[in-house]
């Protein structure tokens, strides 16, 4: 069975000609303007505060990386990120009170594992495109604003924002994102001739509506959970893609395709997600022909009879009732090479490795890894993890070594934050491998650098 699954050890060789790891460059506003205005990678020292006295140079060609690192931006009022045209990629920094912390009146925009804090506006889209992943939005006035172009969301979170999600015009796809305890969910703009597609994600807890559609003919709703919101779920006319679950149909006007009113059975907020309880009816609601890929957190659906409603796929245990997390089948070891022991990389029993991308190509679970890193190239990309009584472990046992076949710089995603924190490791080389040390599952990748 496991010769008839995709997955490859750790050891693959990638044909790669060696190159200098970049070094980390210093944690001051200068940096970010030399950064911008040379179009270059700017990668922050791990965990540093960088303080804004003025708005950044304005992107106008060319492309601009930054790896945060877990860095914060300090924006102190000022409009930090401008794009006028080229690229622009943010991965794994914090940026707080900003006037916005992403202004786009065009070019293209990547977002992943950002935290965006007590800005006015998070991102303002108004031309271009920008693409959120793995990102959360809290104390923000609105989240994100499309006036204009395109914006696509995904496993994102926005909490206790004024809005979420505001569109003016444009299209806005949102897919496995969870909107929680904002005053408004996701909002349109009266007369707007814009898009929304909101897909397998879940709205609750907002103190007015969940989703405002103002009437538009323009939006869908499709394996959503919208529910406990406050003066309703959805307000206006939207078209059903089918398998949602409301609280309410108060003020809502569309034409139900197999779609539930109902309680809709969530346990409390963990800061990213509202899990399921045992009794939910969004649980395996959905047929497995109509199931997307992943969840918000990458976790494969389905995980039982059917796809769960909402961000989040859970499993029934019938033993206890508890609702849990679980994997497919177990892959082949990552310390078997050839079926013998690979000497000298040996992992603890129980760790499984999954290649996601090799050589820039995809292997497993398309879009699971940060297009920011997709963009620096991919040399070999996999997912790291412990299985144990047949459950997912949430932790290893101290440290684990991996070491990725092929030369460059080592960035790890920690599964046990969400969003993923994104670190780069100090590694160390043997044998035509590159090696670090993690101490909890997640995803290893290796570009070029």
């Amino acid at each position: 069975m496991h010769a008839q699954i995709s997955f490859l050890i750790f050891f693959l060789i990638a044909a790669v000609a060696s190159s200098p790891v970049t070094a980390q460059a210093a944690c001051d506003e200068a940096t970010l303007i030399d950064g911008i205005n040379n179009r270059g990678f700017i990668n922050l020292p791990t965990g540093c505060t960088i303080q804004l006295s003025g708005p950044l140079p304005v992107i106008n060609g060319g492309t601009v990386t930054v790896a945060g690192n877990g860095a914060t931006i300090n924006a102190a009022g000022n409009e930090v990120f401008r794009i006028d045209n080229g690229n622009l990629s943010l991965t794994n920094l914090t940026v707080e009170n900003a006037l916005s912390t992403v202004n786009a009146e065009g070019g293209r925009v990547n977002l992943t594992g950002v935290t965006l804090v007590n800005n006015d506006t998070g991102v303002n889209v108004r031309g271009g495109f920008v693409l959120l992943a793995d990102s959360y939005f809290t104390g923000n006035f609105v989240g994100v604003r499309v006036n204009d172009n395109r914006v696509q969301i995904s496993g994102s979170v926005f909490v206790n924002n004024i809005v979420g999600l505001n569109l003016i015009a444009g299209t806005a796809a949102v897919n496995n994102s969870t909107f929680a305890f904002n005053e408004r969910g996701i909002t349109l703009q009266p007369g707007t001739t814009g898009r929304v597609d909101i897909r397998t994600s879940t709205i609750a807890g907002s103190s007015a509506e969940g989703v405002n559609t103002a009437d538009s003919t323009s939006v869908t709703i499709d394996r959503s959970l919208i529910a406990n919101n406050g003066s309703a779920d959805v307000r206006g006319a939207f078209n059903s893609g089918g398998y949602n679950l409301l609280s309410t149909a108060n003020g809502a006007n569309f034409t139900p395709q197999n779609d539930l009113i109902t309680t809709p059975g969530l346990s409390p907020f963990t800061g990213a997600f509202f899990p399921l309880t045992a009794d939910s009816a969004a649980l395996d609601a959905i047929p497995v022909v109509q199931c997307p890929g992943v969840d918000q957190r990458g976790m494969r659906r389905p995980q039982g009879a059917g796809c769960d409603i909402g961000a989040i796929e859970m499993t029934l245990q019938p033993v206890t009732g508890e609702v849990v997390e679980i994997l497919l089948p177990p892959p082949p070891m990552c310390n078997v090479v050839d079926d013998s022991p690979a000497t000298g990389y040996a992992l603890p029993d129980g760790v499984y490795c999954r290649v996601l991308m090799q050589d820039g190509g995809w292997m497993a679970n398309p879009g699971t890894i940060p297009q920011g890193l997709v963009d620096n190239g991919v040399i070999l990309a996999v997912d790291v993890f412990r299985i144990g009584d047949g459950a997912l472990l949430a932790a290893f046992d101290g440290h684990v070594p991996v070491c990725l076949r092929g030369t460059g710089r080592l960035i790890y995603l920690d599964a046990v934050t969400s969003p993923r924190t994104l670190v780069e490791l100090d590694p160390t080389m043997r044998d035509g491998s590159t090696c670090g040390f993690i101490p909890n599952p997640g995803t290893l990748v290796l570009i070029e650098g």
